[in-house]
């Protein structure tokens, strides 16, 4: 449980302090990020995929790298969406790689480790 907490803590400063936003997307299937600053180890993908843009639009990606949040915790797999203006991590995705569930909240939200 305690690196949980240090992974969420991490996630939560990331978020506060880099110079973009970060939403916690419960309906997002993958990270994205539109800033490949924010990635390293960029690498084409093996297919190229259509993504689904909140405005309707479709855009094509090419490519993913990682995420470091912390020294503890890097995110594979962060689509890179130049024509996005937003980052995105996928509720999905952090459960999975993290083997917790997310509880959602009206005023917080609470990331719960295997117990």
């Amino acid at each position: 449980m305690a690196g949980i907490t240090y992974a969420f803590n991490a996630i939560h400063s990331f978020c506060v302090l880099s110079r973009g936003v970060w939403i916690l997307d419960s309906g997002a299937s993958e990270h994205m990020s539109s800033d490949s600053t924010f990635l390293h180890d960029l690498s084409l993908l093996d297919h190229p995929m259509m993504i689904n843009l909140p405005n309707g639009t479709q855009v094509k990606v090419k490519h993913k790298g990682k995420l470091r949040v912390s020294d503890a915790l890097i995110l594979h797999d962060v689509l890179l969406v130049p024509k996005f203006k937003f980052n995105v991590l996928s509720i999905k995705r952090l459960c999975e790689q993290l083997h917790s569930t997310i509880q959602f909240t009206e005023d917080m939200c609470i990331l719960q480790g295997p117990s």
